[in-house]
């Protein structure tokens, strides 16, 4: 069956038409076409279709078989002059519809060669492997179907590992320093280190309540000095000599030599150099945060069920210039720092709550931390009796001792402090027990003593009342008994 909807190529359609001129159908093609649903003989115009003409009906009984549409090509318009349409005789066309499959056309079809496929013209990429960048955390969004805890603990988690990634980076940092440090040598490492000249404050700036606020803090502490003193040398030469040949002995008593002057000092000789006083908070090492009392403080209430450390960002604004100022300040460091560990944190508290800093101490400590870039052994890095717990071996607490909780804190001061009154008000109750005991003691030899005072008043009476009755009656005897008498 012919497809009137396909207009082929001008060679088909030319050579086909000639042979349907010169040659009728005959009988045989006729049924020849019916068996194979095409014929030969197509026109080369398309039968037009239009709703009023009838369709062309075939004598044969066959049923129906719809051929599918090809695509159709593009063809010159076809001259008006040219042969009309062939008779609806002789091309039949079958009205009844079957399920067959359609029938393929017997003569080949041009391939259109034109056609590229997208992948020639566009082809893949290879794929390059993935950097290994920082990707940027996007902030956390508390959802509306979750809970306020799950929220927060979500939060507490991120800050974690937020952490855990800036104190790696800090941990690998000071590692590569130890390396070099050993590899260098001590006078070829502190040559290779620059200075640090500390900070101070800008005259422009100290009329900003806040400054003024911190100021007042740094002058309780008797420190207003150096931190308002612009116009200090710094003699970057003999301070890389100085930490050359710096050595710390026991009870933090420091020597050096510098341009062969030697130097011998404590933290009183240290504390009288700088005018600065020298008593009061010199904890250098803080292990822990009991209580999870800073991290709040700083975390402005970010409460976790562990202390951990604070980022600079989640700080109060006036906590963020306090932590400025302890570790650019206080206890000057090189690398630029955006989390505050424990240490900052406390002594951040004690300069805010006005309480002393032996800050001659805590620069001698520094000092030796810094001359020598191994790190010693911590508390973690020792096997306590929390190890021995997590293990299950502490069968009968009498085997291992209760260590001393160390100091870390000014929550570990308190603590300290109370105890140490707990101790006194024992005592003083144990001394006021004594004194009671005492003084009933007293109060009955006090009653003994007054009988025997009463009774020995009675038996001095009763002596005087005798005498007195012998001198009656010696007074009373007749004269003539005293005259033969005489």
């Amino acid at each position: 069956m012919a497809n009137h909807l396909v207009a082929y190529s001008d060679d088909e359609s030319s050579s086909e038409s000639t042979g349907s001129r010169s040659m009728p159908p005959s009988p045989n093609a006729q049924s020849q076409g019916e068996e194979n649903h095409s014929t030969d003989s197509i026109p080369t115009d398309p039968v037009p279709i239009c709703p009023q003409s009838p369709l062309p009906t075939s004598t044969s009984g066959e049923p129906f078989t719809s051929s599918p549409s090809f695509p159709l090509s593009e063809t010159p318009t076809p001259n008006r002059h040219f042969s009309p349409p062939l008779s609806p005789i002789e091309i039949p066309i079958p009205t009844t519809g079957t399920t067959s499959p359609p029938s393929l056309p017997t003569h080949p079809l041009e391939q259109n060669l034109d056609d590229v496929p997208l992948s020639v013209l566009h082809p893949r990429k290879p794929k390059r492997p993935r950097k290994h960048i920082a990707v940027k955390q996007k902030p956390f969004r508390t959802p509306l179907t979750r809970s306020a805890s799950q929220a927060q603990l979500q939060e507490d988690v991120m800050t974690r590992a937020k952490c855990r990634r800036l104190a790696h980076s800090q941990s690998k940092k000071a590692s590569k320093n130890m390396k070099t440090f050993l590899e260098m040598g001590k006078e070829k490492y502190f040559r290779t280190k620059h200075v640090l000249r500390g900070r101070t404050f800008h005259p422009d700036i100290l009329s900003i309540d806040v400054v003024k606020g911190i100021c007042d803090l740094l002058n309780s502490q008797g420190w207003g000095d150096l931190f308002l003193d612009t116009k200090m040398l710094v003699h970057e030469k003999e301070v890389v000599e100085f930490y050359t040949n710096l050595k710390v002995l026991e009870e933090n008593v420091v020597t050096s030599t510098v341009k062969g002057v030697e130097l011998v000092f404590d933290r009183r000789r240290l504390g009288e150099i700088l005018c600065i006083p020298s008593v009061g908070l010199a904890e250098y090492v803080w292990a822990t945060d009991e209580q999870c009392i800073l991290t709040t403080k700083y975390s402005q209430g970010r409460v976790t069920s562990k202390a951990r450390k604070v980022l600079k960002g989640e700080m109060a604004p006036v906590h963020k210039l306090l932590f400025e100022l302890v570790h650019k300040g206080v206890l000057p460091r090189g690398h630029r720092r955006h989390i505050a560990s424990f240490r900052d944190m406390g002594i951040a508290n004690a300069l805010e709550r006005k309480e002393p800093i032996d800050w001659p101490s805590l620069m001698i400590k520094h000092m030796a931390r810094i001359s020598d870039p191994q790190p010693a052994l911590t508390r973690a890095d020792m096997i306590t009796q929390s190890t021995l717990a997590e293990c299950g071996l502490l069968t009968d607490s009498a085997q291992v001792p209760i260590a001393y909780p160390r100091a870390s804190g000014p929550v570990t001061h308190l603590l300290k402090d109370l105890q140490a009154a707990r101790d006194q008000c024992e005592t003083l109750h144990n001394e006021n027990m004594s004194l009671r005991t005492e003084l009933t003691a007293s109060k009955e030899e006090v009653g003994r003593l007054k009988d025997q005072l009463v009774q020995q008043q009675l038996d001095n009476n009763a002596r005087v009342d005798r005498v007195l009755q012998l001198l009656a009656s010696s007074s009373s005897c007749p004269p003539n008994l005293s005259q033969s008498s005489s």
